[in-house]
């Protein structure tokens, strides 16, 4: 019997509700004629657990570490992915085709080269997604079992050649600080920079992390949604950091995340604290107020104006254009200290457009680094 994998969070704009309409079609006319391993948490465990219940091929575990994971791909000959959801950098994808699972996904953006066209969801019929995946995975249930190798090099994306490509943006410097909206490993973004610590120390870089805790449970919850607002107007943090820089005098700060705490105002110290500023743009916050919604490319109107941000907000609610229009207001006290930054740093390859054309950036300052791949 065949196994498909799917790891990451069980939500809708992961596209997780494709995955279980999925399911139903084929427990609508016979048991599931796989075996079907989930990793995650989400706020569709309880309908997996209820389908779980109907049928003994499916395994939910939870969430679960990497490592946890990687006992269970033996199991498996393909990756789910049907997620439609625009992203950064699909480093999801990356980790599934480096244990030799080719990923069922839409084949699009980053993506291109590394999702086979048997695989890609738009060669199939239907207009719904969860269609189109149970027309592909009956495909694929009829071919003789095999493993398929990565149709990418995967060395490519290990940490020591990521370290390649990154060295000539750093060579002329040694003491990096890497700001970022939190310190612990809250989100994968969380995650990388301490990943890319490790690296460049490795490397005989003094590299330090600044920034506060996130809360567990509630209390992080809070801290959150309340951050963007408190970010606009972050002066308290701002003077924290040039205090910090002063004293340890790095020479290059470079800001991971800035949309939950730190915003405009910790961009606006780098004149008396450093040598050179870099941007990192991990999240589609920039460009989109909804990035949860944001579906393809040609969505994000550019540039970034009141008018074209307020355009992109698929509602009438007074309350949400109020959200909005406040997010509008720190994005553009942002969109003022950007032109300082030295070096944008982009994950991948299609945000140079969107980043030059949304906040008039030059392409000369703009640079694809994209990320590694984590064990």
């Amino acid at each position: 019997m065949k196994g498909f994998l799917y790891f990451g969070r069980l939500e809708k704009e992961k596209w997780f509700d494709a995955i279980l309409g999925m399911i139903r079609m084929f427990l609508y006319r016979w048991e599931l004629p796989f075996s079907l391993f989930v990793f995650g948490a989400g706020s569709y465990e309880e309908e997996l657990k209820e389908l779980a219940g109907k049928s003994k091929n499916i395994h939910f575990f939870g969430w679960k570490t990497l490592p946890e994971i990687q006992r269970y791909v033996d199991n498996c000959e393909y990756c789910l992915m049907p997620s439609t959801f625009l992203e950064t950098f699909w480093l999801t994808a990356l980790t599934a085709i480096s244990r030799w699972l080719p990923v069922v996904w839409y084949k699009k953006w980053w993506l291109v080269p590394f999702i086979e066209n048997d695989l890609n969801l738009e060669n199939y019929e239907w207009l719904c997604t969860d269609e189109k995946l149970f027309n592909c995975v009956t495909k694929l249930l009829e071919e003789s079992t095999k493993k398929r190798k990565p149709i990418v090099d995967i060395k490519n994306y290990s940490k020591e050649n990521r370290i390649i490509r990154f060295l000539p943006l750093i060579w002329k410097h040694k003491k990096i600080l890497l700001a970022s909206d939190f310190i612990n490993k809250v989100w994968w973004i969380e995650t990388y920079i301490h990943d890319v610590k490790d690296v460049l120390e490795s490397h005989w870089y003094e590299v330090k992390i600044w920034w506060r805790r996130l809360p567990k449970w509630f209390f992080g919850k809070i801290k959150k949604i309340f951050g963007i607002w408190w970010g606009a107007f972050n002066f308290i943090d701002a003077f924290r950091l040039r205090i910090f820089c002063k004293k340890r005098k790095p020479d290059v700060i470079w800001y991971n995340s800035t949309l939950r705490r730190l915003w405009w105002m910790s961009i606006w110290v780098w004149k008396f604290c450093a040598k050179e500023r870099w941007m990192m743009y991990h999240d589609l916050w920039y460009f989109f107020p909804f990035p949860k919604k944001l579906l393809y490319t040609k969505q994000i109107k550019k540039p970034l104006t009141l008018f074209s941000f307020l355009s992109m907000v698929n509602s009438i609610h007074p309350t949400v254009f109020f959200f909005v229009a406040g997010k509008y207001l720190s994005l553009s006290l942002l969109k003022r200290r950007l032109s300082k930054i030295d070096k944008h740093l982009v994950p991948s390859n299609f945000l140079i457009n969107i980043l030059h054309e949304s906040h008039n950036i030059s392409k000369k300052k703009i640079f694809c680094l994209e990320h590694f791949l984590q064990k």
